[in-house]
């Protein structure tokens, strides 16, 4: 079976669209190394890679097996953190929390925020 991934366990992922590049590119700082990941998102039931159930915003919040998102053939690289300082209540209460998100749509606005926010910060160092 592998390595089973537990509630609340949080994945990492690197994409190589356009848009996964242009999030890796305008959400560092200037002078910061470049980005490794651009997505993030949260296994809420129990499994194994190809089984584990994750939420996770794409055009809209929602619930899927992990495998069937960045599982073969896609190329996508995905890293799986653990936290091992909570609580199984604190767990619980962000497992919540992240199902109360399920249906939402995506905020695309956060994107041109990032953006907005690189293009001032480069404007401002041009003037050093």
């Amino acid at each position: 079976m592998g390595i089973l991934l537990e509630p609340g366990d949080i994945f990492l992922t690197r994409g190589y669209g356009l848009i996964s590049k242009a999030i890796r590119f305008f959400t560092r700082s200037i002078g910061e190394k470049r980005t490794k990941v651009n997505h993030v998102g949260l296994v809420v039931q129990r499994g194994d890679m190809k089984t584990a159930i994750v939420v996770e915003a794409l055009y809209k919040v929602m619930h899927h097996k992990l495998w069937s998102q960045y599982g073969s053939p896609k190329k996508d690289f995905v890293a799986v953190y653990r936290a091992t300082n909570l609580t199984a209540e604190q767990v619980k209460d962000i497992v919540d929390e992240a199902e109360k998100q399920v249906g939402k749509k995506y905020g695309y606005c956060m994107i041109v925020a990032h953006l907005k926010d690189w293009l001032f910060l480069e404007y401002i160092s041009l003037d050093d």
